[in-house]
Parts: structure tokens; sequence; C-alpha cells
């Protein structure tokens, strides 16, 4: 669903129209750039998306305001109170609704 959302987006900056998705390798060898983590991060179980930009990455913005409607947070036990507490902060700064957090049990 994610990559639905931002396929538009890519499409208008990518320069080949492409979007290279994939998990995230937290082993060695270092297979793909930019699809590589240390293995101390193997509990995100990250999904990355990339492309080629056709013009600077700092010229290019993805407009996300429609982000909060399709999709939620959910973090991770592993992470600190602190890390939660920021992005929970620009998550209802930005528009996110409270209701689509989960938060580790115990919180």
């Amino acid at each position: 669903m994610l990559k639905v959302f931002l396929n538009p987006f890519i499409e208008e900056a990518a320069c080949d129209k492409f979007m290279y998705s994939g998990l995230v390798n937290y082993g060695y060898p270092l297979k793909l750039l930019p699809f590589n983590k240390r293995p101390i991060f193997k509990n995100e179980n990250e999904v990355r998306f990339a492309f080629r930009p056709t013009y600077p990455i700092e010229d290019y913005c993805v407009d996300v305001s429609s982000i909060f409607e399709k999709f939620g947070l959910r973090f991770s036990p592993d992470a600190p109170k602190h890390h939660r507490d920021a992005v929970f902060k620009l998550w209802i700064e930005n528009g996110g609704n409270k209701n689509k957090i989960q938060f580790p049990y115990g919180d």
C-alpha cells in the first residue's frame, strides 16, 4: 500500500520512472546499497524504497498530507522512550491520528 501511495511521486522525479524496494539486509557481506544495515538493527525488519532522481534530491518534496489517513505507526519494543516521544510529537503536529499509533505492550 505504501508503494502504491509513493508511485505518483516517483514517476515524476525518478530518471527511469522506477522505484526500487526491498527488505533490508542485516548481515554480512553487504549486498546492495541502500538496502543494508548493521546486524544490531535486525529487529526492525525494515523495508526500503529508493529511486534515482532526475534533479538534486534536496529540491524534491513529497506531499505526505494524505499519508495520515492511510497509514499508522507501530513502535518497536526496543525503541527508547525519547525516540517514541519525538516521533509521536512529530506525527501529531503534522496531522497524524493518535488512534493510529501502536505502542509496545506495557506502555
